[in-house]
């Protein structure tokens, strides 16, 4: 008996993963002349030799609920359909891309609610009955910001390419302990108990009043999801629950307080580069000239290299700031990603980011025609006025190097700043199942060449799942990552 159900449970997916490579086996013939080993084949999803059994179960489940390598069909079913405005609208008015929208954000927000009860009951039975409190602020955007910076010296890309911006405010999710927002009382919330209290409306940053010493510091985080889906509510919450529970430092009190503002930045294609570096560049320009806190800047996978940038630009204009530390967890870090030998050599086993996904994801935030064809993206990406123009349109000279490229790609323009002894501390986690793994290990390389100093981590697993499933790679994480928060 025993062995005719596990025979019975294994055989569907012994049946998937063959039917799986021969789906895609011509499509990495096509990436054959990029491999640095063309005899070396890429892993197949059952015998991975960097995955655990668990997370080759859960890759299985997640594409079939959550299928992130079609993403290019619910936006060609989208595209004759008009934007919905921003707000609350009914499931049936929305258009293809946007019900795949809903779809990641409440699988994300099961995850977000399931941590942030554990680190509401940690509060409560550690602190004297305070309360997580969750809500929506705004902070202004900075529209110029990359020209005050002196990143770019107009909004025009030699005619090619116009990022002129918006004005607004920018969405920041708030999660912290009630007790640090000084201005709840002038604030409706609801909830309590067990679970979180929530904001009833949105407030700008500036109404909580939060408490702004020096002892609590400000986890600034940026959201994964290729630049295309996503959203604030994601696992930021169980990386700042670790944080203050930190179970490997026994020394320390638990329930240590701490403030998390996700950016619920733009997303492509509807806003594409550079709008979510301006929504983040903003994000640190009022928290550093504003506030008096600490900050730190995380983020996972697409917010890995927003955070990765946002951190070396605000170095460059603040050499002297409040920025303590830079963690980027499995980054995606240059669009020409079918140079990266992980990218190939995971091109058929990874389930939680797909190839074609990274590939739709990169071509809608550098708004290219190509969807999901490899030979196409990589045809136009390399002819893109971004790699092959100045910044300034009164500069005609061609192949001078554009600025604008280390928004997207932040290990090839690395700050001197890094070699300063009051650089902030970096760490870099990757995961050895992982498309993106040599994006991370390129980022590490390039601090070391300039004189930084950086903590590299690895995990084993899948892009993302590695941070969950590896324990002992995760518990070394957090307790680097908290030994910088509070040393």
């Amino acid at each position: 008996t025993i062995v005719y159900t596990a025979a019975s449970l294994l055989a569907p997916l012994v049946l998937m993963n063959i039917y799986h490579g021969r789906k895609t086996q011509q499509q990495v013939t096509a990436y054959d002349d990029t491999m640095p080993n063309p005899n070396q084949k890429p892993y197949r999803k059952l015998t991975h030799p960097h995955k655990y059994i668990l997370d080759i179960l859960l890759g299985f489940i997640f594409e079939r609920f959550i299928p992130l390598g079609k993403i290019g069909d619910y936006y060609s079913d989208s595209k004759d359909i008009p934007q919905k405005s921003k707000g609350r609208t009914q499931e049936s008015e929305l258009n293809s891309l946007e019900k795949f929208r809903v779809k990641i954000e409440r699988f994300e927000y099961a995850i977000h609610v399931f941590f942030c009860f554990l680190w509401n009951w940690s509060l409560m039975f550690n602190q004297s009955g305070d309360n997580l409190i969750v809500g929506m602020a705004t902070v202004p955007r900075n529209p110029n910001i990359l020209k005050e910076w002196g990143i770019v010296q107009d909004h025009n890309l030699n005619g090619k390419m116009s990022f002129q911006d918006e004005g607004g405010d920018v969405e920041i999710e708030v999660t912290c302990p009630s007790s640090l927002v000084k201005g709840l009382t002038q604030l409706r919330t609801n909830g309590g108990g067990l679970f979180c209290r929530k904001l009833i409306r949105c407030c700008s940053l500036d109404e909580l009043k939060l408490d702004l010493s020096p002892s609590v510091p400000i986890l600034l985080w940026m959201h994964g999801g290729g630049f295309t889906v996503g959203s604030t509510r994601d696992f930021s919450s169980k990386l700042a629950y670790e944080l203050c529970n930190n179970p490997c430092d026994e020394k320390k009190q638990k329930g240590q307080p701490i403030i998390l503002l996700s950016i619920n930045y733009r997303c492509a294609p509807e806003k594409p580069f550079p709008a979510s570096v301006i929504d983040c560049l903003s994000v640190a320009e009022f928290l550093m000239e504003k506030l008096n806190s600490p900050i730190h800047i995380a983020g996972f996978s697409a917010g890995g290299n927003l955070a990765s940038v946002t951190a070396f630009e605000s170095m460059r204009r603040y050499p002297v700031g409040k920025l303590k530390s830079l963690v980027a967890i499995d980054p995606a870090l240059s669009p020409m990603i079918y140079n990266l030998k992980s990218y190939q050599m995971n091109v058929l086993s990874s389930s939680f980011c797909p190839p074609s996904f990274l590939i739709w994801s990169w071509a809608k935030y550098l708004q290219l025609a190509s969807d999901c064809d490899i030979s196409k993206y990589r045809e136009e990406l390399e002819k893109s006025c971004i790699f092959t123009a100045s910044s300034s349109s009164s500069d005609k000279a061609e192949g001078t190097p554009n600025p604008l490229v280390r928004l997207l790609c932040p290990y090839s323009s690395v700050p001197k700043e890094l070699r300063l002894s009051h650089a902030p501390r970096i760490i870099v986690k990757t995961s050895s199942g992982c498309p993106l793994e040599d994006d991370g290990l390129h980022l590490i390389q390039q601090i070391k060449e300039a004189g930084g100093s950086v903590v590299a981590l690895r995990g084993k697993g899948s892009h993302g799942i590695a941070t969950v499933l590896d324990i002992k790679s995760s518990n070394e994480f957090i307790s680097q990552w908290a030994s910088i928060i509070w040393p």
